[in-house]
């Protein structure tokens, strides 16, 4: 009966078909040599799925059922042995390649959200093409579109819709009115909120709403913040 250790002498690399023996891949040579096998044919580590979808055409997925992933990221044991595989036999990037362009057209999805471009409804664009998988990355990574937009452009736009119960936090409303006074030099009064170029173009409103005038004035929650927000940014 042939034996990996027998094709391997006779024939060759022994194809991923090939059962390796109990205890295969806790002999580091073993581990090394099909690594290097797998590098020769794709230039790179397979993804997790990849590794699952091509199961029968490389040994990336024994390998790293049985020692663990980290052992080949940076830091693990094997982890320098990859590097000079690169260095000999090249390597393709492109899963950091098309990752990369992911995330720069993630950054164009919500600008144009911010800049009114398109608005969260919109599934297509000539830019990006399909909207979905950009929104559901949003939603996944950042909870909602508002704090995708904060983290990765800036204030958001007045335009961008403030989540549920957003204005239930304090820390929030300080940050709406900060930054409104920012931008435009000076705090807008409620009546202000309610006549162009304001209307529609605000974000305090929101706290008005829920707290009332009130707590904008001297003695209330918002005053305090009011104030500093006029010394840097405004007037008083």
């Amino acid at each position: 009966m042939l034996t990996i250790y027998n094709i391997k002498d006779k024939i060759g690399y022994p194809p991923p078909n090939i059962i390796r023996p109990k205890g295969y891949y806790k002999i580091d040579e073993n581990v090394k040599y099909e690594l290097e096998e797998n590098w020769k044919k794709y230039k790179r580590i397979l993804g997790d799925t990849e590794r699952i979808e091509k199961k029968n055409d490389n040994t990336y997925y024994n390998m790293f059922h049985i020692l663990g992933v980290k052992e080949f990221r940076e830091g693990g044991k094997y982890y320098k042995f990859i590097e000079t595989l690169k260095k000999k036999y090249g390597y393709d990037d492109c899963i950091e390649r098309s990752e990369s362009e992911f995330n720069n057209n993630l950054v164009i999805y919500l600008k144009g959200i911010n800049d009114g471009k398109w608005n969260t409804k919109t599934k297509t664009s000539k830019e990006l093409g399909s909207h979905g998988k950009y929104l559901s990355q949003v939603h996944k990574k950042y909870g909602n579109v508002f704090i995708g937009v904060k983290e990765l452009i800036g204030f958001p736009n007045p335009r961008v819709i403030r989540y549920h119960k957003y204005y239930d936090n304090i820390d929030n409303c300080k940050y709406e009115i900060t930054e409104n006074i920012k931008r435009l030099g000076y705090l807008p009064s409620r009546n202000d909120l309610r006549r162009p170029p304001l209307l529609g173009n605000n974000s305090i409103s929101g706290v008005y709403q829920k707290y009332g005038v009130k707590e904008f004035q001297k003695g209330g929650i918002f005053y305090e913040v009011i104030m500093e927000s006029l010394k840097l940014y405004g007037s008083i």
